[in-house]
């Protein structure tokens, strides 16, 4: 999750009109109506699809979460509530006081409480970012161990089938198994798309681990809507 500024309003990013009094149901609502037509997914010629789609996977990110939105309404509040002590009074009145307060050392305590929202939701802001770092950790850690998985089902296959040649040699010659042993190469790992998403290079890292990869092959499902690489 990138470094979130205060000129960006979740809210709007979503489309979501009625603010901070929006219900859990409208945002769910509005992050799928946009997931429908600008994920990556759904945009496999836009070289920009990701990048596009990432400031909306922030907000909602931000929003779903009760205690980041919490600081981020208490920071609208305060910066509302500000505003309209100052939209009371003219132009004139509004720099004696401003002058007045900082003579006195009371313009900070007059900002406090916007400050302490500020603080409070940057708190939120980096818990929500470590949390998605230790998310995609473990995830990687699964893709490796089915792979790894994987990996040993396939040379206890092809042990098998190099004792049954072996054992039917004496009554039949054996044919050059190429298909055979390209099919025993072959591994598909499948994962959940709406958890973590892979590019063929982060793939090949976590899976050179446990020996050499030719070639990766991402492969989408219709029917479980999982990604699924062929190795």
């Amino acid at each position: 999750m990138t470094e979130w500024t205060e000129d960006q309003d979740p809210y709007e990013v979503l489309g979501l009109t009625q603010g901070h009094e929006s219900t859990e149901t409208q945002i769910k609502k509005a992050y799928r109506l946009l997931a429908l037509k600008k994920h990556p997914d759904k945009q496999p010629n836009n070289p920009n699809a990701a990048a596009e789609f990432h400031p909306i996977q922030r907000a909602f990110d931000l929003l779903s979460d009760a205690k980041a939105r919490a600081a981020l309404d208490d920071l609208y509040r305060a910066k509302a509530a500000r505003k309209a002590r100052e939209a009371g009074q003219s132009e004139k009145r509004r720099k004696m006081r401003e002058d007045l307060e900082k003579r006195e050392g009371a313009y900070q305590t007059a900002r406090n409480d916007e400050q302490r929202a500020r603080n409070k939701l940057k708190e939120e802001l980096n818990r929500l970012r470590q949390k998605e770092v230790e998310r995609r950790a473990n995830h990687a850690a699964e893709v490796s161990l089915a792979f790894a998985q994987a990996t040993a089902h396939s040379h206890q296959q092809q042990q098998y089938q190099a004792d049954a040649s072996a054992s039917a040699a004496e009554y039949q010659p054996a044919a050059p198994p190429q298909i055979t042993q390209e099919l025993l190469r072959t591994l598909k790992v499948t994962w959940d798309k709406h958890s973590s998403s892979y590019s063929v290079d982060e793939l090949k890292q976590i899976m050179g681990k446990h020996g050499a990869v030719e070639d990766i092959v991402l492969v989408e499902s219709k029917k479980r809507r999982r990604a699924a690489p062929w190795l």
